[in-house]
């Protein structure tokens, strides 16, 4: 059957998300470790410490915002989505091709029209959700139609 006539969709995991938060922070800590390592002046170590620390928290809280800003996403087999709102609304975005799909897991990022590109960790059992069945199958079909088009380019 053709999946272009599947679309899944999907609610965020609150577990994913700490999961997600937990890991930039200790990004952000092991950063801090190397940086006060560095053989250099001290005073640009410290403004180097500082200025990774400002880049995660803005990070985190950029995260942060575009998570309380999504209530579930709805994939399309042609690679777009829609992203659905608090408010109700579903804004139009498209599926980047760093995402990842995997039997459990998938790691989705979106480029959305109106808003900051945003990143998603998902899991799912496709034993479980017909929908999470559907992603692979888009996943799949599209894995297809992207390896297609590099062969008939070489």
């Amino acid at each position: 059957m053709s999946s272009a006539k599947y679309v899944a969709e999907l609610q965020p995991d609150s577990l994913m998300r700490l999961v997600t938060l937990l890991a930039t922070w200790l990004a952000g800590a092991a950063g801090v470790t190397v940086l006060c390592g560095l053989p250099v002046d001290p005073l640009l170590r410290v403004g180097a410490i500082a200025a990774w620390i400002t880049w995660v928290a803005c990070n985190g809280m950029r995260r942060r915002a575009a998570e309380q800003g999504l209530q579930r996403i709805r994939l399309f087999a042609d690679g777009s989505a829609a992203l659905l709102r608090p408010d109700g609304s579903w804004t139009p975005a498209m599926l980047g091709a760093d995402s990842t799909v995997l039997a459990g897991l998938a790691w989705l990022h979106f480029n959305a029209e109106a808003g900051l590109p945003h990143t998603e960790l998902l899991r799912g059992n496709s034993r479980e959700s017909e929908d999470w069945r559907r992603l692979q199958v888009i996943w799949r079909h599209r894995e297809q139609r992207r390896d297609g088009a590099l062969g008939s380019s070489s």
